[in-house]
């Protein structure tokens, strides 16, 4: 991070790496903090919200669900709805699998 910074595609496959490697280890707290500087990082990369935005959303919110964190899950899916609109049509892919995502915590949330 300090030769590239956090932005560079090569920091952020390798923050990926570091996130699945925590998740799979089961270190839920630190996994989380890795997806979220992902997440981040790739919105101000992009400058929007594009695929692989959508994917790292995807793995945190994972991470979250593994430890009952749904409320932390809908905020970060809330807040990517809220960057999605800046910089994509209602009708996009990704903010329609976005609002799906939601759903589904939504009705987990419910149903817990």
């Amino acid at each position: 991070k300090q030769v590239y910074g956090i932005h560079h595609p090569l920091v952020i496959t390798t923050l990926d790496n570091l996130g699945y490697a925590h998740t799979k280890s089961k270190n839920y707290t630190v996994a989380s903090e890795v997806y979220e500087e992902i997440l981040h990082a790739q919105m101000a990369f992009h400058q929007g919200f594009n695929m692989d935005c959508y994917q790292s959303l995807k793995k945190l919110n994972v991470v979250y669900e593994k430890t009952d964190k749904l409320h932390a899950a809908i905020d970060a899916t809330l807040e990517a709805i809220s960057f999605q609109k800046r910089s994509l049509s209602p009708d996009d892919l990704i903010v329609r699998k976005t609002h799906s995502l939601l759903a589904r915590l939504d009705a987990k949330l419910a149903a817990s």
